[in-house]
């Protein structure tokens, strides 16, 4: 996960490693919202040290993420379909 390519400055900057990041989404606070695909999670990412800490943990093929104030989803590819989980 980085920052910089086709509205950046120069060549993309790596803020965190996580393993297969799928969803992506921005908070209120700023804060940085991603799903593991591989891992079946979500999570935050601090832009200040690049540490991923877990927020939900057992998600089906997690994809998307967004983030309403204080409320947080995520769409999950089940087996009957996509889903949208509150978290």
């Amino acid at each position: 996960m980085g920052i910089g390519g086709r509205f950046g400055t120069g060549p993309p900057t790596e803020v965190a490693s996580v393993p297969y990041p799928e969803g992506l989404s921005v908070g209120p606070d700023g804060a940085v919202y991603v799903t593991l695909l591989e891992r079946g999670e979500m999570g935050r990412v601090d832009l200040d040290t690049g540490q991923y800490t877990p927020i939900a943990t057992d998600l089906e093929g997690p994809g998307d993420v967004a983030v309403r104030g204080f409320a947080m989803f995520v769409t999950e590819s089940a087996p009957d379909g996509r889903v949208v989980t509150s978290v």
